[in-house]
């Protein structure tokens, strides 16, 4: 009789610990492909505004003339990477971690880089000032900062351990800002 419990309670904690391991790996998974999905519409997002930037830079903004239109841009909130942030480590190897943090950080600064940029062109269009060299090249380098920021991306995420994990190629702020 002892040994019948004795038996069926180990069979009973072998069974919730296969379980256990299951549900884990299916569930590390399933955050996987998630954070892969969010990271693909970030770098979709960024693929848009370095183009529009670009346009806006290259083609709509001339020396000498107003700003045609008005401009705003407002930066995403990041909500599902702050919703599973904490549960990163649980479910991300250290070197996934690190590739994973570095590019929504590099995400974070272009989406931050365009704001930037909108918010200089906007208070020009509100203000009515008639754009100079000094300021074409100003915006420009804003632009090369942009662009930097998309080089360094992948073009598609497919494997998180595929991620970048070196951004020394992005031109730093510094850049942009003239020298006193």
């Amino acid at each position: 009789m002892t040994e019948k419990i004795l038996i069926a309670l180990l069979a009973g904690l072998t069974i919730w610990a296969v379980t256990n391991v299951i549900m884990f790996l299916l569930k590390r998974d399933r955050f996987r492909e998630a954070i892969l999905v969010d990271i693909q519409g970030h770098i979709d997002g960024a693929n848009e505004q370095a183009r529009a930037a670009k346009v806006l830079i290259e083609e709509t903004i001339r020396v000498g003339e107003k700003i045609p239109f008005p401009i705003s841009y407002d930066t995403d909130n990041y909500s599902f990477y702050s919703a599973v942030q904490k549960d990163l480590p649980l479910y991300l190897e250290k070197g996934e971690l690190v590739k994973v943090v570095k590019l929504y950080n590099a995400i974070w600064q272009l989406d931050v880089s365009v704001n930037g940029l909108a918010t200089t062109v906007g208070i020009w269009e509100r203000d009515g000032v008639v754009i100079t060299e000094e300021m074409k090249s100003h915006l420009k380098k804003r632009l090369s900062r942009i662009t930097s920021f998309r080089a360094c991306m992948p073009k598609k995420a497919y494997l998180i351990k595929q991620l970048p994990d070196d951004y020394r190629e992005v031109k730093d702020a510094d850049t942009v800002v003239a020298k006193s």
